[in-house]
């Protein structure tokens, strides 16, 4: 005997669904046949992939290009005296640059303001954001002059310590 069709016509559960910009995929159809994951393409966010992130593509002038790069953002947090964690937060990406690429593009979800490359131990500011902009497309390049020193090479020993 053949069993009935677990799942409703037209479903999540029978197929995967195409939603804005990703591939949904049914979590459990024997739950509920409405509750799906997302699997959303490089650049958009959200349960249903329905957010543009961001974009950041970085550049490189008067440095050489490297092999990969680390960028890290920084969100700063408001501060008040109701803050309780007025901390900065940090969101790291790490990327490999092709042989034959001169731009790396990022896409970024969340909130930042700061942006920080990071080629082998120097670090370079890189994009400054005072308000946030969401999915804004930013064109920054990486330039010695923005090259942050370490406290080391701008302070004598015996003042750090």
């Amino acid at each position: 005997t053949k069993l009935p069709p677990r799942c409703l016509p037209d479903s999540v559960c029978k197929k995967n669904v195409r939603m804005n910009e990703g591939l949904c995929i049914p979590q459990d159809h024997r739950v509920s046949f409405t509750s799906f994951t997302c699997i959303c393409r490089d650049g958009f966010s959200g349960p249903t992939c329905e957010h543009k992130n961001g974009q950041i593509n970085i550049s490189f002038s008067d440095v050489s290009i490297p092999q990969a790069l680390l960028v890290y953002f920084i969100t700063v947090q408001s501060f008040d005296a109701l803050s309780e964690n007025p901390m900065p937060i940090r969101t790291t990406m790490f990327k490999e640059i092709k042989f034959d690429e001169d731009i790396v593009m990022f896409f970024m979800a969340l909130p930042f303001h700061l942006v920080f490359g990071q080629i082998k131990s120097k670090f370079h500011l890189t994009v400054v954001q005072h308000n946030y902009t969401p999915s804004a497309m930013i064109s920054a390049e990486i330039v010695q002059s923005q090259h942050c020193p370490h406290i080391r090479d701008l302070f004598n020993t015996s003042m750090i310590d």
